[in-house]
């Protein structure tokens, strides 16, 4: 048996979509990061729509691990819609990591509450977390259309493009680098030069004289 299960942000703030989406798809990717640094699994990024997906499949253990989420009621909430984990990554954390970076999300954006539909063997998690059961019927309250919310556009970040861009920023540090280690071997010799052409000019005979006497 499932219910629904609700967390209040308490925010003052509203969503501008149109403001802060680039900052909350940043701020997507950034978790990608945290959760590869938290468990060495790195999350492809699917968004479509109002729905994020971050996802990989193990072929090996034949599991998935997926965290992904929808924006409903004109913005006003976000409807959690999976948090998969497999055996090996339970209590270490992860989930509760996972929650509370999705809470701090949801409030800096401006979202009013989270909702999602939890089976009887997560809910003490759920309610570890401060979320609240709501009353039968009345999710339909805070799921109200989610179809007619543009969300992000046919974004995705799988594993593959996400080394890419790693690569890509890699090589950039080392042209900086290069072209920096470039720069000064030529500063080093034309002060080598300029030395030179000094010590052969008169004053520089003359300075080479003196201190010869």
């Amino acid at each position: 048996m499932t219910c629904f299960y609700i967390y209040n942000c308490e925010n003052s703030k509203k969503v501008d979509f149109t403001r802060d989406s680039q900052n909350m798809l940043n701020d997507i990717r950034s978790f990608q990061l945290l959760f590869w640094e938290n468990s060495n699994i790195c999350l492809n990024i699917i968004c479509d729509g109002p729905e994020t997906v971050l996802s990989t499949y193990d072929p090996q253990l034949d599991e998935w691990v997926q965290f992904s989420f929808r924006f409903c009621n004109n913005y006003r909430g976000i409807e959690l819609l999976f948090l998969i984990l497999p055996d090996y990554l339970k209590r270490k954390g992860l989930g509760t990591f996972c929650v509370t970076w999705f809470k701090e999300f949801c409030y800096k954006y401006g979202f009013q509450y989270i909702i999602l539909r939890a089976c009887d063997k997560a809910v003490n998690f759920w309610i570890k977390m401060e979320f609240s059961k709501i009353e039968c019927d009345d999710e339909i309250i805070y799921l109200r259309s989610y179809s007619n919310l543009s969300g992000f556009k046919n974004v995705m970040i799988d594993q593959k493009t996400y080394d890419k861009k790693t690569e890509g920023n890699d090589n950039r540090i080392n042209k900086v680098i290069k072209r920096t280690c470039v720069i000064a071997s030529i500063i080093l010799v034309l002060i080598w030069i300029i030395k030179k052409f000094y010590l052969l000019s008169s004053d520089g005979i003359a300075i080479l004289n003196y201190i010869t006497l």
